[in-house]
């Protein structure tokens, strides 16, 4: 389970992205953070519809509270509304969250799921091969050897998702002329 400095991770990401420096995360701001743009209803625990560094510190918090070391996460990948075989999807984590927070990869089956798996390299060796993702906020990055995907899935800026306690489901909708 990862150890992470929830106040520290607050402030990095206020330093990381807070670009208007008023102490406060916009959505504007946010659109180069998906993933905790991802969640905003979860973060902006006041409602209005910014998020403070008290806000992540206390969602980062929960990570750690919940004694979760890795979550079984229901991915998928679509294209235009149908299953996307052979895509490979990386979760690659924010850096707010430190070191010990890893990046987890899958590569899309037929239906378009993904079994998503930090390497083995970075989990003790009771978890090794395990299936899940540590809880955490994520920039996604969805490739394909045949498929021409938009940069914006390509890149890890574009797209982003928040594994919480009690997320299930990830499902990635990607759209292509």
């Amino acid at each position: 389970m990862p150890r992470i400095d929830a106040e520290g991770a607050a402030q990095q990401a206020l330093d990381q992205y807070d670009t208007d420096k008023d102490g406060l995360l916009s959505p504007t701001e946010l659109e180069h953070c998906q993933g905790i743009l991802s969640a905003l209803k979860t973060f902006d625990r006041d409602g209005d519809g910014m998020v403070s560094p008290e806000e992540i510190s206390h969602r980062v918090e929960m990570y750690r509270e919940r004694g979760v070391g890795l979550k079984m996460v229901s991915c998928k990948v679509l294209l235009n509304g149908r299953p996307l075989p052979g895509a490979t999807v990386e979760l690659i984590p924010e850096s707010f969250l430190g070191e010990e927070v890893h990046e987890a990869r899958g590569t899309s089956r037929s239906g378009g799921t993904v079994p998503l798996y930090v390497p083995a390299e970075a989990l003790p060796s009771d978890l090794a091969g395990t299936q899940g993702v540590q809880l955490g906020v994520y920039k996604v990055k969805i490739t394909h050897d045949s498929v021409k995907l938009p940069e914006d899935y390509t890149s890890g800026e574009g797209l982003g998702v928040e594994i919480g306690p009690s997320s299930h489901a990830a499902v990635f909708w990607l759209k292509k002329k």
